[in-house]
Order: C-alpha cells, then structure tokens, then sequence
C-alpha cells in the first residue's frame, strides 16, 4: 500500500465524521473537505501535500488528528485578529507580495548559482581566458617541479644517486627509485605538478637565503632536521616575473570564469531583462502629462 493510500485510507476511516459535517456544496470528489473553521476549509490535498513519507500505523491517525487541530486553531487565531485589528494594521497585502518577489527571486538565483558552480568548464574555455588575462598570471615567487624524498639520519645517499634524482631519463629514474624504495622514509613526485618552492622548503623547515640564485646554480636541496635528511630535486623550476603555466593557474581560471558568470547573471537580472522587455512591448508607463 503507497502513501497515497494510506492516507486516504486514515482520512476515510478516521474523519468522516469530519467529511460529513462538511457543506456539500463545498465537496469535491477528488479533495474533498476535512474541517471548516468559519468560511475556511481544509481540503484533503493539503493534508496529502504536508504528510510526512515515512510515517505508518498509530504514528500516522496521530499526525493527521493533530494536523487539523493545528490548522483549526491557527485558523481561529487569524480570525480573532482580524476582528481585533484596525484596517490599516491589516493592509499587509504588500508586504506579503514583496516577500513572495523576494522569496520567488532568492531560488532562483539559487538555482542559476548552484547551475554556474556545477557546469564543466572546458580546456578551451580555461586556453581562452588564459589568453585573453595572460598578463594577470605573473609569478611573485619561484615555483617548481620536484621528487621530494626523506631519509632517516645514518642513510648514506651516494653521490650519483643524488645526481640521478633530477633526471627524467628511464634508466636514472630506475637507478634512484631502487635506492629509494629501499631506504627511504618518503618519496613523493607530485604527479609532476608545479609547487610554490616557498611551500616545500618550510615543510623541510629550511631557508635558502637568495632562492631565484640558487635554482640557476643547483638541482638538489639538502636540509636535515628531527633525524631526517629532506632532498628536494629540483625538475623544472620558473622564476617571479614570468607568465604562470597555465597547469598551474587553471583551478584560478577555474574561480574567475565562474565570478564572471555570476556578474553575468546580475547583470541580466538587471539590464538584458529590463531590455528585453522593453522591445518587445511586455510593459509599459503611462506619464500623467502625456
């Protein structure tokens, strides 16, 4: 048995009472009336509208009994104040209808935000804002491209293995990883991503006193601390003042394309709407003096 049914079921068997006290030239077949409160009904739909999915048996004749003394007493409530209040105390028609715009307006700027937020932005779109603000995407520091690996204390690194860390040749890359994943306590490449250097030297809680000078002289980081030795390989590194990859840049672009739709979106709101309107005759003002 669906809710549909059950419900129905509830309001057969526990209201008819009700259903019978009800004028008949207020019936419906379809939704027909539960209570009245003076000239207000309560129908059938409004009960099925409000009722709770997951609710069965007892649970179920408990929610519809208290459902219509909710709304009989709400009901009541109105009317006394309505007897008790003045004219102007009960002109509040435009209040009602400004929330109703503003509530109207609220989801579905809602809905177009969250449609923004979840669209796939594709790789051309991220090449052709990239190119368009390229000069917006300058480096302010050094980054790079790195193998980040940490020894305990006491592990001889040897030379050559040293050296073979920032090869991307085949047989260097063997030779070091066996090395590697033999003694070392991590070893992580970063799936070759670009790195703020800043940010990887704090995490080896070193210091290089003129960084752009030491990446155009060097290939490899040592800095030992708490009994480990952090090596830093240095792949591929780009220094401040240079365009920013656009890899490393594109979760921004990402951010921006998605800011610009929503200026987009307000400014339709405010202007391509109004526009629209207005040549096709959807509006019009009529001045007193004309």
């Amino acid at each position: 048995m669906n809710r549909h049914e059950i419900l129905y079921m509830l309001f057969t068997f526990i209201l008819l009472g009700a259903v019978t006290a009800c004028n008949n030239k207020n019936a419906e077949p379809n939704d027909p009336v539960i209570a009245i409160v003076m000239d207000k009904n309560l129908r059938y739909s409004q009960l099925q509208d409000d009722f709770p999915q997951m609710i069965t048996g007892n649970d179920s004749i408990e929610f519809v009994n208290d459902y219509i003394n909710k709304w009989i007493k709400q009901e009541l409530l109105v009317a006394e104040a309505e007897k008790k209040l003045t004219s102007e105390q009960l002109k509040i028609e435009k209040e009602i209808e400004k929330y109703r715009q503003e509530l109207i307006i609220f989801h579905y700027k809602k809905k177009r935000y969250s449609e923004i937020l979840n669209r796939q932005i594709t790789d051309e779109e991220i090449q052709d804002f990239y190119q368009q603000n390229i000069d917006k995407y300058i480096l302010s520091e050094p980054i790079v491209q790195v193998s980040y690996i940490i020894f305990p204390v006491g592990v001889n690194v040897p030379d050559d293995v040293k050296k073979s860390l920032t090869s991307n040749r085949e047989k260097d890359i063997q030779k070091y990883e066996e090395f590697v994943y033999g003694f070392a306590k991590k070893y992580d490449n970063f799936n070759n991503k670009w790195l703020y250097l800043n940010n990887l030297l704090q995490q080896a809680n070193t210091k290089l006193p003129n960084p752009e000078a030491y990446l155009k002289q060097h290939k490899l980081i040592e800095a030992e601390n708490n009994d480990e030795q952090h090596l830093i390989a240095i792949k591929k590194y780009m220094l401040p003042g240079q365009h920013a990859p656009i890899e490393f840049v594109t979760p921004q672009i990402k951010g921006s394309i998605i800011n610009h739709e929503k200026l987009d979106f307000l400014r339709e709101i405010k202007d391509s709407l109004y526009n629209d309107a207005l040549k096709y005759n959807k509006f019009r003002v009529y001045n007193k003096n004309s």
